[in-house]
């Protein structure tokens, strides 16, 4: 099994890693993530070449980068979202951070955006995006659950959220060629759907 120098033994001893944890899965646990403290030994071991910053530093210097980083930022929902990689937090028991994704919403401002031809994006376009997925959020039905869908439901929350871009654009009078009643199906008419065909060696019947 892989051996990583454990992160808080100054002896040299090394922490064992499951078999096959490597690369982006690796860096996804946050128990087991170095960051830049990977040394490059370590990274040709575990395949995260190309997946960090090239420079080695430390922990510790690591530590109050993001100490300061964290420092910086003036709201709860600056903080919360950069809090995301850590494991559960406990207050009044634990809770999931989620990470707040640019893939959450710029998929559906776009959809809508073209969908109506809106000549414009404009903030409120992006407030009526960001309140259509704040409408989504499983935590509304329950509190335990996460604050935002699973990225398995992209494409539904990229649908509704595009629906309400195109209607705030509509309603802005930004839009051209659609009508009120015809925004959804409009946006559901640009959406592509993938489909895979099997491939055959050429030649191969002849």
């Amino acid at each position: 099994m892989p051996l990583l120098p454990s992160q808080d033994n100054q002896d040299g001893d090394a922490l064992a890693v499951p078999a096959g944890l490597s690369g982006y899965q690796l860096l996804s646990d946050a128990r087991l993530n170095k960051g830049t403290a990977f040394t490059d030994a370590e990274r040709d071991a575990f395949g995260l070449h190309g997946l960090l910053p090239p420079m080695v530093a430390n922990i510790d210097d690591q530590v109050m980068r993001r100490l300061a980083a964290l420092r910086g930022f003036s709201t709860d929902l600056e903080r919360y979202a950069f809090l995301r990689p850590f494991p559960p937090l406990k207050r009044n028991g634990p809770f999931r951070v989620d990470q707040t994704n640019n893939s959450y919403i710029f998929p559906g401002v776009g959809l809508g955006a073209v969908a109506t031809r809106a000549r414009r994006i404009t903030d409120s376009m992006f407030m009526a995006a960001a309140k259509a997925l704040a409408a989504l959020s499983p935590a509304r039905n329950d509190p335990a659950a996460n604050l935002l869908p699973p990225v398995t439901a992209l494409r539904e929350v990229a649908t509704e959220i595009a629906v309400a871009v195109g209607r705030q654009a509509y309603a802005e009078g930004h839009t051209s060629g659609v009508e009120a009643g015809g925004i959804e199906a409009a946006v559901r008419a640009k959406m592509w759907t993938p489909r895979y065909r099997a491939y055959q060696r050429a030649g191969a019947n002849a």
